[in-house]
């Protein structure tokens, strides 16, 4: 009998034990990856649904789940598609905190001020991660964004963006001239360098675009550049080429810039009428 007793304890005690094995997996499940039941299911609204959106605009997106859960969920934007890049938008992250249930992420449309074709973008916001995913139900129905990118434009000037191979011209700087007279320039040692280098009020007439080679590297005979025009209308103008460092001085038409102190090479010839302007390169 004695025996019989003891072999009913130890049947107990191993079935608690088991019992409490089953409960702390259960607790660690809990912890880990939940139920769907314990997901929430998470909705974004944004400020701009779709469409045009101009550089230096900023879209809101207000992320909301419908139970709180008890861990930090992170969220991120996502450019999925389109022609614009990294360089084009900045894409923000944001975390709900756990027993909380909505936050917000912005995505800035970078302002470059670069004359460029207008560009796309789709957005979407996703979970940052496995853990923070562990939380998202599986049903949550996020879309994608679409967006047209209008790039800037000034209703009466020319704005010049101007691009070489850095690696061989750390600096180049470039003047505009109106006529034989220097008119303008743009040197801040950016790459690219842009600025409205010709305006509406100015006179009728024939422009030149040239640059001053402020800085190239030893042993470069040549380098490439462009030039991109936007016009008032929003069309753009691209010329581009490789400059021949080596023989420039037999090569191209020059003209001193007094402001620069540096002789100019002249590679664009503008006509301008009104705020028309109709760009070749020379």
């Amino acid at each position: 009998m004695k025996k019989i007793k003891k072999l009913l304890f130890l049947t107990c005690l191993s079935v608690s034990i088991f019992a409490c094995d089953d409960a702390r997996d259960t607790n660690q499940e809990a912890e880990g990856v939940v139920g769907f039941d314990k997901k929430a299911m998470v909705s974004v609204t944004p400020d701009v649904l779709s469409g045009d959106v101009n550089e230096g605009d900023v879209i809101t997106y207000t992320i909301n789940m419908d139970k709180a859960v008890t861990v930090n969920v992170g969220f991120v934007a996502v450019l999925k598609g389109g022609t614009a890049d990294a360089a084009d938008i900045t894409l923000g992250s944001a975390t709900i905190s756990k027993y909380n249930t909505s936050t917000t992420i912005s995505v800035s449309i970078n302002d470059d001020s670069f004359p460029e074709l207008d560009e796309t973008a789709i957005i979407t916001i996703e979970a940052d991660g496995v853990t923070s995913g562990y939380s998202v139900h599986p049903d949550s129905n996020i879309p994608n964004y679409s967006y047209n990118i209008i790039s800037p434009v000034d209703p009466s000037d020319l704005i010049v963006g101007l691009e070489w191979d850095t690696t061989s011209a750390p600096d180049i700087d470039m003047v505009s001239f109106n006529g034989t007279t220097e008119w303008d320039n743009q040197a801040t040692g950016d790459h690219p360098e842009v600025k409205n280098l010709v305006w509406g009020v100015d006179p009728d007439g024939t422009y030149f675009l040239g640059i001053d080679p402020y800085e190239v590297e030893a042993g470069i005979t040549s380098f490439s550049y462009k030039w991109t025009l936007g016009q008032p209308d929003g069309s753009i103008t691209v010329i581009e080429g490789t400059f021949d460092y080596e023989n420039r001085d037999t090569v191209y038409t020059t003209a001193a810039s007094a402001a620069l102190g540096s002789t100019i090479y002249l590679l664009v010839q503008v006509e301008k009428t009104g705020t028309t302007y109709v760009a070749t390169g020379l």
